[in-house]
């Protein structure tokens, strides 16, 4: 992983509020420039997910997009400064109360936020990488302003966590209206590209079944990258950021 933040964000365009029942770090206007579309994106650190590349590329390419609208970002349970992810993700199984203490924290800022008229309560959209797949899943089934997910190569099932709690396939009648973009490899043997392909498949039987007979969900899958195929190259970030700049945005700027 690259240690030289993209030019694109720079620390400056880094902004910080410890206003909400989270550290709340985004780039984008002051938060007293009043409503606007949000864009929440789960990656490990929520600096490194706004200035590390690769992380950084949907926020990146957000930015250059020239769309009006902030993006966000919070440090996933046990990830910070200084932390190990991959420990992180362990204590995930371990302590599966932090995870659920977390989301409501995320979903009780969101609320605050709204109630704020910081962000536009019919313009919010979930953006997530890897386990932060699992995290804007199981807020989306919470929350039913979130329209949008793009999610990159999703981590959907979550072994040794409470299944009630934690199983995404238990909440496809929460979540079979919303707009998906699943991008992931052909072999990503990480998280599972059969996984993948599967959740896909039973939120579009879910929507049929509820009488959407086009649902909008999409899902794109490429050659595997990087270590266990769970890579997420270039090409498939600016395939991502696109569709929300087409979805979300409703085209180019």
């Amino acid at each position: 992983m690259s240690q030289h933040p993209d030019p694109a964000i720079t620390k400056n365009d880094v902004r910080e509020s410890r206003d909400f029942p989270l550290p709340l770090f985004y780039v984008g206007d002051s938060l007293e420039a009043g409503p606007q579309p949000a864009i929440f994106y789960f990656s490990l650190a929520a600096q490194d997910s706004l200035l590390i590349p690769p992380l950084n590329a949907p926020a990146v390419q957000l930015v250059r997009s020239g769309h009006k609208g902030r993006i966000f970002a919070f440090d996933l349970p046990f990830h910070g400064p200084d932390r190990n992810p991959a420990e992180a993700i362990e204590r995930w199984g371990r302590e599966p109360s932090a995870v659920a203490t977390f989301i409501d924290q995320v979903d009780q800022t969101i609320i605050q936020l709204t109630e704020s008229k910081i962000i536009d309560p019919k313009r919010i959209c979930l953006a997530g990488l890897s386990r932060g797949c699992l995290i804007s899943i199981l807020l989306a089934a919470r929350n039913p302003h979130i329209s949008h997910l793009l999610l990159f190569a999703p981590l959907i099932h979550f072994p040794g966590a409470d299944e009630s709690e934690f199983d995404p396939f238990k909440l496809l009648d929460q979540l079979y209206d919303r707009k998906f973009f699943f991008l992931i490899g052909n072999r990503d043997v990480r998280v599972g590209t059969n996984v993948c392909f599967d959740f896909a498949l039973q939120l579009s039987e879910k929507a049929f079944e509820k009488g959407l007979r086009s649902s909008p969900i999409f899902l794109s899958c490429g050659p595997s990258f990087g270590t266990n195929g769970h890579g997420t190259p270039p090409t498939r970030f600016i395939e991502g950021t696109n569709w929300i700049i087409q979805e979300f945005f409703g085209g180019e700027s």
